[in-house]
């Protein structure tokens, strides 16, 4: 039957030029379709705004393909500053009977919106409640309970500022002030994770870190453990407040699950000086000093030596993985630098002996090498108590 038809469009003159018509505009919008899917769903719901008057069906489609593209090309720029740490598919659908709603899966988002012409209203609703339930899922229980609340904000705000101006100042009033009246500390830390946003050090080191703490942490959550959290931020956010070139300690955060060491790849006058030695040798005090994640970072033109000091553990059996990560950010005067923050993960494997404080080891080697130490201990031991009394 299809056949038939195309045959008929083709073979029939006047059909002919109406399908060349219709299919010439087509070819191009099929194609930008394809190839910017949100920017496409933002376009065809602005479009269905203006015939919603038609029917209440076309309003609910054109809210639904303008908030699922704006809440995806929000996501996706935000994932470009955060790593691949945010989820960009998001899929909605309309809810209207009660039979519907019980039978969604478990985990499903449910969001009420408002209608259409409130358009900052509804994309503040479902941007807060995407991000508060889809980012840092298996983190959650682990976090100190205001750095979580104010990580939402953050990243809730950095997502519709990718979108919509106003709906950024309909959050503020409406969501975040509200929340921190009378909660200075809530405050205080939604002010230091933007700072780090800002300068591009939320998401390749607080979201990593703690997107780790939940994927791989299998202890039951402690006060210890939400309080290093809230620490590690404070400790972060220390370090992005020097003043440039400072180098005052500490620049590693010894927590009893989250190890980090930072290391300020220098300025080229230093650099010219000691090369890469320099630091390579604070990355090898780092591993034998049992920090999980060592970070390099630099600004501007010192990029290509960071790159010259990280590439070498590339194919290092002690590091996992080498996971560069590059961002402008903007500097106090209005200008924009390039920003790199290089992670080394290192293969650590903790060792706790009876009465005694955790040891580390590093990699198979570090495993093969402790046993060997262990052995000739044994020996010794044996061969002590085979001698004679006095």
């Amino acid at each position: 039957m299809a056949a038939a038809a195309l045959a008929a469009v083709i073979l029939i003159p006047g059909l002919r030029e109406v399908g060349s018509f219709v299919a010439i505009p087509a070819v191009p919008i099929a194609f930008l379709a394809h190839a910017f899917p949100n920017e496409s769903k933002q376009l065809l719901g602005r479009v269905l705004y203006r015939a919603s008057w038609a029917s209440r069906g076309l309003e609910r489609e054109g809210a639904r393909q303008d908030i699922e593209g704006s809440l995806s090309r929000g996501a996706a720029a935000l994932q470009t500053m955060c790593g691949e740490h945010i989820p960009t598919k998001v899929r909605l659908s309309f809810v209207q009977t009660g039979e519907q709603l019980s039978a969604l899966p478990d985990g499903t988002i449910v969001v009420a919106i408002a209608h259409h012409p409130d358009r900052a209203r509804n994309l503040v609703t479902a941007a807060w409640t995407f991000v508060r339930q889809a980012i840092l899922r298996d983190a959650r229980i682990y976090l100190d309970e205001d750095v979580s609340r104010s990580l939402d904000f953050v990243l809730t705000k950095a997502l519709l500022a990718q979108e919509d101006e106003q709906a950024v100042r309909t959050f503020i009033r409406d969501v975040w002030a509200p929340a921190t009246i009378g909660h200075a500390r809530l405050r205080q830390l939604t002010e230091r994770l933007d700072k780090l946003q800002q300068d591009q050090l939320l998401g390749p080191i607080v979201l990593t870190e703690f997107v780790e703490l939940g994927s791989s942490y299998t202890s039951f959550p402690s006060d210890g453990l939400t309080a290093e959290t809230a620490a590690f931020v404070d400790f972060l956010f220390d370090l992005s407040t020097r003043e440039p070139g400072e180098t005052t300690d500490p620049t590693g955060f010894d927590g009893s699950v989250i190890r980090v060491k930072v290391i300020f790849v220098a300025r080229p006058e230093v650099y010219a000086v000691s090369g890469p030695s320099r630091y390579r040798q604070a990355v090898e005090w780092s591993i034998a000093h049992g920090y999980r994640s060592i970070y390099l970072l630099a600004l501007g033109r010192n990029i290509e030596y960071l790159t010259e000091v990280g590439d070498p553990y590339r194919s290092d059996p002690r590091v996992l993985a080498v996971q560069p990560f590059e961002r402008s950010v903007s500097l106090s005067s209005g200008r924009s630098i390039p920003r790199a923050v290089c992670r080394l993960r290192v293969d650590i494997r903790q060792r706790v002996g009876v009465g005694r404080e955790p040891f580390y080891v590093v990699g198979d080697e570090g495993v093969r090498e402790l046993r060997r130490q262990m052995r000739r201990a044994g020996a010794r031991i044996a061969d002590r108590r085979s001698l004679p009394d006095g």
